[in-house]
């Protein structure tokens, strides 16, 4: 079974363009409390925002 590669990386690119707008709505809201935003950080993948331990 081939598997489209381009496709699936197209796929994976939206999905990760929607997740970064939506957190970045939630970070602009006024009301975002500090429980929301531990959650948000905690669902990052560090390495993706800078913060590896390595």
């Amino acid at each position: 079974m081939a598997v489209d590669c381009v496709a699936t990386l197209q796929e994976q690119a939206d999905l990760v363009m929607d997740v970064a707008k939506d957190v970045d709505n939630a970070l602009a809201a006024s009301d975002l409390t500090v429980e929301q935003a531990s959650r948000l950080y905690n669902r990052e993948p560090k390495t993706s925002i800078g913060l590896s331990n390595s």
